[in-house]
């Protein structure tokens, strides 16, 4: 290969990765500018509270983060003090309501401006994550557009427009701030689905255990971790200079995916105010703490010397896309820990613990998420612009006095460094184009794979809902599935939209439909891609629960499909120089035994959780909510 090609393929990576410092500020500044709107606009409309709290009363505000228990109706009527008689009530005069102040004029009109900017910042932060396309397809050269779209200025413009606008409204709503209902309930329509959510853990046994199975593999997988550092990676797998990347690249790039349901949920939840989806926060969050735990170690194993991990702190690489992928996924991990805290402090009563979570979560974020923006820059600028950013919204988020805390800020971290590690996992594979099929090789891949994560996340969501309400014999709640159904449906069409509309756009579609890996193409974008956005576009097919798994299923196939292409199955690789005698390859059993075991602990640890933790919502507690 040629000098020249290979500085293509650099060219396309670097531009890739060049946009991560800045999209880092600018995510933060666009989910933060929204979260502040919505939450001093429309819950600064909801009821006003008594003017003196009483001690039974609910903690103010709809933001509960997903480890908080809130006080049932039931409860809160039997620690609220005795009216009094009748008769003294209708002498006593009549309480004058406290006035409210007029809602500003400027605020609505600010409102507008905010949303504009939003999402205008929404698209250019989908046009960054195809930044390879523009040193591809050298569109700064070729036409005007291409230069000002895919600008740092013209994305922090739209940021800083957002935040701004959004800072003033919060300002404003200070001065004459009017404190939401005592009840907790948001102001949002979607919100009556939300409230008094109770959790508790669940006292019976799987209808099918299979603990004995689970414990063989998670055995075997022990065995197999230790084979590999005993062995080595040349004793233990089957890799070589033809596939260095086998099972466990694999095995991680499709669990990363699917694990993406913790963030999505948070995003809805917290940041785009889906109350009616509350009850499914904590275990997606636990769900995304195993995965990436296991996800680390996998990614440990496969390490040749996993004890230099510590150069990850003195080296700087400029475009990496492993090294930003490595202190992404090790950030977010954190990040998944604080927001699961609360749990195991609400089960043992760890009310200190609690408390020191409330104080110091936010500034966590704001530490991890600018110390990520140095390590990927090496900018003082951008440095201190993350801190600043980040900084507001730790300060507009903080917990007060009397109002349930919210996890806003641990979403907006999420979400951030979620869509950061997604995306570059796209980026590995820009430098193989000459290894990689070109109906999966795309200068957009960073883009496809955060939309398709979103898939993915989702639908295992769907699918462990309906695993848990199966084997514990709970009832299913194909209302709040149904909902998270239509989430996946629009996800996938866009995702759906992009991969094709990339194909066609590349001159590519012949070869997907009569090319030498068409059936892998279609049975990915037709069979998987198609079939489940027919089923989830019509609400009466998602609300039948063997549609909705069976839509679910197969769009979270469709990911999965995709991640395993571009690992093997799509790939012409050569070998080594002088690339004429490229060696097969298939997983040895410790290969498959690691794999498997990680599998099995997940679902194990999952299931000792749910029976140990408040993790899943009280049988009683759903159907009253249903019942509202």
């Amino acid at each position: 290969m040629s000098t020249t090609s290979t500085r293509v393929y650099t060219d396309v990576s670097a531009a890739a990765l060049h946009t991560v410092p800045l999209s880092v500020v600018g995510v933060g500044a666009l989910l933060g500018s929204y979260a502040v709107y919505q939450r001093r606009v429309e819950v600064a409309q909801a009821e006003p509270a008594p003017a003196a709290e009483t001690p039974g009363a609910a903690a103010r505000g709809p933001y509960k983060p997903i480890g908080w228990a809130e006080k049932t109706p039931a409860a809160a009527a039997a620690s609220a003090p005795v009216p009094a008689p009748r008769a003294a009530a209708a002498a006593a005069p009549a309480a004058t309501p406290a006035p409210q102040p007029e809602p500003r004029k400027l605020v609505p009109a600010l409102r507008e401006l905010s949303s504009f900017f939003i999402g205008l910042g929404g698209i250019l932060f989908l046009v960054r994550l195809a930044g390879g396309w523009r040193a591809s397809a050298q569109l700064t050269s070729s036409y005007f557009w291409g230069t000002w779209i895919f600008s740092d200025y013209v994305w922090m413009g739209a940021a800083a427009g957002a935040l701004v606008t959004a800072g003033i409204i919060y300002l404003l709503r200070e001065q004459g701030r009017s404190p939401g209902g005592a009840s907790g309930q948001p102001a949002g329509k979607r919100g009556k689905a939300g409230g008094h959510m109770e959790f508790a853990p669940e006292a019976r046994k799987p209808v099918t255990p299979a603990e004995g199975l689970l414990k063989l593999l998670i055995g075997f997988g022990v065995l197999s971790f230790l084979f590999r550092f005993a062995a080595g990676l040349g004793g233990s797998t089957h890799l070589s200079d033809t596939y260095p990347w086998g099972l466990w690249i694999a095995f991680d790039f499709v669990w990363i995916s699917v694990a993406a349901g913790a963030f999505a949920a948070a995003a809805l939840i917290y940041i785009f105010r889906r109350e009616d989806l509350y009850s499914l926060g904590r275990s997606a969050v636990l769900l995304g703490l195993l995965s990436y735990t296991f996800v680390v170690l996998t990614l440990v194993a496969d390490l040749g010397l996993p004890w230099h991990f510590w150069q990850l702190g003195v080296q700087a690489p400029k475009h990496s896309a492993m090294f930003e992928v490595s202190w992404c996924i090790s950030l977010y991990l954190t990040v998944l820990a604080f927001e699961f805290l609360p749990i195991p402090c609400e089960r043992w009563g760890l009310g200190r613990v609690l408390e020191w979570w409330k104080r110091y979560s936010p500034l966590y974020v704001v530490g991890a998420v600018t110390l990520f923006t140095f390590l990927m820059s090496r900018s003082l600028l951008y440095t201190v612009l993350a801190l600043v950013v980040f900084g507001f919204l730790a300060y507009a988020f903080r917990a007060r006095r009397g109002e349930a805390p919210a996890p806003v800020m641990l979403a907006i971290g999420a979400v951030t460094l979620s869509a950061m590690h997604q995306s570059s996992l796209g980026s590995l594979y820009l430098l193989m184009r000459d290894k990689l099929d070109a109906l999966w090789w795309s200068p957009i891949m960073p883009l496809a794979y955060f939309l398709s994560s979103l898939v993915a996340g989702t639908a295992l969501i769907i699918l462990v809902e309906m695993w848990i309400a199966g084997g514990y014999g709970r009832k299913l709640r194909i209302a709040q599935l149904a909902a998270l159904g239509k989430v996946t449906c629009v996800a996938l069409a866009g995702y759906e939209l992009v991969r094709v509309g990339d194909v066609i756009f590349r001159g590519q579609l012949p070869r997907a439909l009569e090319g030498p890996r068409e059936d892998l193409f279609l049975t990915e974008v037709a069979l998987c891609g198609v079939l489940p956005l027919l089923l989830l576009s019509a609400k009466r097919l998602r609300e039948r629960p063997a549609v909705l798994g069976v839509a679910a299923f197969v769009a979270m196939l469709g990911v999965v499909l995709n991640r395993l292409n571009a690992v093997f199955f799509a790939m012409d690789l050569k070998g080594p120089m002088p690339q004429i005698a490229p060696r097969g390859y298939f997983p040895s059993v410790w290969e498959w035994g690691l794999s498997a075991g990680m599998i099995a602990a997940t679902i194990l640890l999952f299931r000792r959780a749910a029976q140990i933790l408040p993790v899943l919502p009280r049988e009683e507690a759903v159907s009253r909510v249903a019942a509202d």
